[in-house]
């Protein structure tokens, strides 16, 4: 099943890959209920337990929800910390492609995806005139993603949503393939096959590096094909929460994509970073409209009614209104006059009775079905030492992060010559390094800076009634200089997919990015490798003149909740919350 949902997005640039399948035999770890939503927050609270670095999780099961929901998953997450990038898929054994499309749908949902308008968003060739986002699910089922979803996910990838996603998967679930296009145990590349490979460095035979050469790709790679000198950026500062990263000098690959640790201060200590963004309602305002946070009697009058226009969340029958100590994690509550600018769905205008002032809220136009549109994000403050967490305002010190390294002289964190980072390690700064950055770096021995896990994954679940399926998904980008593209969403859950009207319109099937080519190396004044700074043409033998091609890695995403039932011809799909 898996190849199938690769292959709706790896024509999008996007490689979904299998790292891991769980199964539950003995019991089940977590809380099982047919209600969608709960089942859902209950795996989410569950998945740090899963034994393998994931992007996200899918957990498919043969239970049946309530009503007619078959998926379900938070929108967006695909990069939160803790995990959210999780969902739900009902398996009822039955049709193959309405799995296939079920699952991509709920993946395109935790790539911030929202439902496709059926009157703008299109893709051709699809039988039922639908596509994969849809809000009902044709039959036959889609399988590929609309107009609208290939610029949403081509917008996020260029954002903030995509920066874990950098790193290919260093483990799959299948034997290591050469011509595969997935750098494996035993291979020092592998630029695909014979006929897709256009890599000067690799030799796509025998997926080893052409004589002369030290690497093959990567933003640490020069285009002579060696290594960039140690301390060289590769990765720039995103914003006043990332960490910058270098070149170790002698991987190809720049080091691991961390910022700062969770609930670090930023904004001159008015606010915290979370997931890598200094969070304020202000910034989700200005993402969403154009326009600041709203006054604080947007909060406390209509978050706490528990209705389309405030609330806490939604329970999958109804809003649920917010506690008043928990009003400023409720629904997000912006200054009137902006236009909605993201796909998050609708918006909600409502006057205070107190006063003229009007408070502008994102809701969705999936109706009952929708789950917890336009929060305000985890990791807003919501007081003095409190923070926004799950839709409660709870302080400081009840948050479990661990703390940071620090040198047992001056006890200083990573001894002031780094910053602890969001896996609660010490990110050193240039020309230091070890565990607390109390060693300098020597000249003749470049060692890891900024060093951490080249790979990302996700993650799905299956039990005689559930199974968890572990993925890893990163960006195909084959332009020899980078590999890597980043994503950029924003965090909602996704709606219950429902099923879909025999009259859908058909749909424009998205263009797919052509692939820039890398200009060849100089010449080199000796074949074998050598330590000068010499430039040479690392030399390739010519490809065999067939080679069979594996078949393609499943990868994952992220989405929105949806649901979905078998037990009508057609069905309904979640939509963006």
């Amino acid at each position: 099943m898996w190849l199938f949902v690769l292959q709706i997005f790896k024509v999008q640039g996007v490689r979904i890959v299998v790292v891991d399948v769980v199964t539950w035999t003995v019991g089940d770890p977590i809380t099982i209920t047919k209600k969608a939503g709960d089942f859902l927050n209950n795996f989410r609270d569950y998945s740090p337990n899963l034994p393998q670095h994931y992007d996200s999780a899918m957990l498919f099961t043969g239970m049946r929800f309530e009503g007619s929901t078959i998926g379900i998953a938070f929108t967006a997450t695909i990069c939160e910390t803790p995990k959210s990038a999780v969902g739900l898929v009902y398996d009822g054994g039955e049709e193959l492609d309405r799995l296939i499309s079920t699952t991509a749908h709920e993946l395109g949902h935790i790539f911030g995806m929202d439902h496709d308008d059926t009157e703008t968003c299109l893709c051709e060739g699809e039988p039922s005139g639908v596509c994969v986002m849809n809000a009902t699910l044709g039959n036959p089922a889609p399988k590929t993603l609309s107009s609208c979803s290939v610029a949403t996910l081509r917008t996020n990838i260029a954002g903030d949503l995509g920066r874990c996603l950098d790193n290919e998967p260093g483990k799959t679930i299948t034997d290591p393939a050469c011509g595969n296009g997935i750098q494996e145990e035993g291979e020092a590349c592998d630029c695909g096959s014979a006929t897709e490979c256009i890599d000067p460095c690799c030799n796509a035979t025998s997926c080893q590096l052409v004589a002369g050469a030290e690497c093959r790709a990567g933003p640490c790679c020069e285009i002579n094909c060696r290594f960039k000198t140690y301390g060289s950026v590769c990765r720039p500062l995103k914003n006043d929460c990332d960490i910058e990263e270098y070149c170790t000098g002698h991987h190809s690959e720049c080091p691991g994509d961390f910022f700062l640790q969770d609930l670090t201060s930023c904004k001159s200590n008015n606010s915290y970073c979370y997931s890598g963004v200094c969070q304020t309602r202000d910034g989700q305002c200005q993402y969403h409209f154009g326009t600041n946070d709203a006054i604080d009697e947007c909060y406390t009058l209509l978050n706490t009614r528990g209705s389309e226009s405030g609330h806490c969340g939604f329970d999958g029958t109804q809003y649920k209104p917010c506690l008043e100590r928990n009003a400023f994690c409720g629904q997000l509550q912006c200054e009137d006059g902006g236009i909605l600018q993201t796909t998050a769905g609708d918006h909600k205008r409502t006057r205070l009775p107190s006063s003229s002032f009007i408070c502008n809220s994102v809701t969705t136009t999936a109706g009952s079905d929708e789950i917890s549109p336009g929060l305000v994000r985890d990791g807003t403050k919501c007081g003095d030492e409190r923070v926004c967490l799950y839709a409660e305002c709870v302080n400081v010190t009840s948050v479990d992060i661990p703390p940071c390294p620090v040198d047992s002289i001056n006890v200083k964190v990573c001894s002031g010559r780094g910053r602890c980072n969001n896996d609660n390690q010490c990110s050193c700064s240039v020309g230091y390094t070890g565990s607390v950055c109390a060693a300098v770096v020597g000249a003749e021995h470049h060692s890891r800076v900024n060093g951490g896990i080249i790979a990302a994954a996700v993650i799905g679940t299956v039990v005689m009634v559930f199974i968890i399926v572990i993925i890893a998904v990163f960006i195909i980008y084959l332009v020899l200089h980078s590999k890597s593209l980043s994503f950029s969403t924003a965090e909602k859950r996704t709606p219950e997919r429902s099923p879909e009207p025999a009259n859908a319109q058909s749909q424009v099937q998205p263009s797919v990015k052509h692939i820039p080519t890398r200009p060849a190396p100089s010449a080199p004044a000796n074949p074998n490798v050598s330590s000068s700074s010499k430039s040479f043409i690392p030399t390739r033998p010519p490809p065999p003149h067939t080679k069979p091609i594996p078949p393609p890695r499943p990868s994952v995403s992220t989405s929105k909740t949806s649901e979905l039932s078998h037990d009508k011809p057609i069905e309904k799909r979640f939509t963006r919350t």
